[in-house]
């Protein structure tokens, strides 16, 4: 972890002990402005053929040119923003108050409340980030600012997901859930590790377990629903291994004894470790995944076109489960 990042961590955890929400001019350092001026300069330089797309995604004036209509809808984001910021930054505060107070009455937190940031964004206005927020995504947590990135309208139920990503962070054992923080020397970046598909399904289970409104299921199916996945995949895997739900979320949040019981289980009934387990990932099928756990065969062709990555999976995946099989010339 670079010098630098650890030095600004140390003085937020020194100040103060709970989120605080920042407009994106204040936390990017940036004025508004300028923001609004990258935003539409970017955009506007993509390739000719991703103009459509842009238009579609952005839902631009289709009677305006595209430089007015992105003009246009760049400056109706900017008041749209600022019109709700208000109103969310006191909605997003409120759930992560709630998220804290469940962990700490189900016993998931012992530490100290942290002081990471809260960032209400909208797409438009993420494109104008300065050069230094070019890894920023909208809806997310990032650990290299320690900030719960959200868009201004999104639902509570995600609030409750990125800010359990937020409250499994422990930056001195180099964790985030049952993942591993690894500094990338190449962007002095920190980068995420390991099973994340056990990773997002306890988030999921842990924000279900705060807010259960359905309200982030019908954009999960659009994106293919690996989150549903997860969350139907980590309970059946957990009943795999003889542990119930509880220990796979203490261990989610920190807790060294109930890590080490999901480690010993595991490596008893899989031999391996849980990064490992990440191939299981490879089809986001639940009946699929039930095959494969239960040990009844399971066959897969290899079509012309995958990628080394997809084979290199899949080669994990018999190493583990000898039940699965695959063959690259039918």
């Amino acid at each position: 972890m670079s010098e630098k990042f650890e030095k600004s961590h140390e003085e937020r955890d020194g100040g103060e002990l709970k989120p605080k929400v920042f407009d994106v001019a204040t936390w990017s350092g940036e004025t508004l402005d300028k923001i609004i001026e990258r935003a539409i300069t970017k955009i506007s330089q993509e390739p000719m053929r991703f103009r459509d797309k842009v238009r579609k995604n952005f839902e631009l004036d289709a009677e305006l040119e595209f430089d007015e209509a992105l003009r246009s809808k760049v400056l109706e984001s900017v008041r749209n923003y600022q019109e709700k910021f208000e109103a969310a930054s006191v909605r997003f505060s409120e759930q992560a108050a709630e998220c804290d107070k469940l962990a700490r009455e189900r016993g998931y937190l012992q530490t100290e409340p942290r002081g990471y940031s809260i960032v209400p964004m909208t797409e438009l206005l993420r494109r104008g980030l300065p050069e230094g927020f070019s890894y920023v995504h909208t809806t997310s947590y990032d650990p290299n600012y320690d900030a719960v990135i959200l868009d201004i309208d999104i639902p509570n139920a995600a609030v409750a997901h990125e800010v359990g990503h937020a409250l499994s962070v422990d930056f001195q054992k180099k964790r985030i859930g049952v993942m591993n923080l690894e500094l990338d020397k190449k962007t002095n970046r920190l980068g995420i590790r390991g099973a994340r598909w056990i990773d997002e399904g306890l988030t999921v289970i842990w924000e279900r377990m705060n807010v259960n409104d359905g309200s982030e299921e019908s954009g999960r199916r659009q994106s293919g629903d690996r989150y549903g996945w997860a969350a139907e995949a980590v309970p059946l895997l957990l009943d795999h291994l003889g542990l119930d739900q509880e220990v796979g979320l203490k261990a989610y949040f920190g807790d060294a004894e109930a890590r080490r019981q999901l480690d010993d289980a595991i490596h008893h009934r899989f031999n391996c470790q849980l990064d490992d387990l990440q191939c299981l990932g490879y089809k986001l099928d639940i009946e699929w995944t039930k095959k494969v756990l239960a040990g009844r065969p399971v066959h897969v062709t290899i079509k012309p076109g995958w990628h080394d990555t997809e084979i290199e999976t899949l080669e994990k995946l018999t190493q583990i489960f000898p039940n699965v099989t695959f063959n690259e010339n039918s």
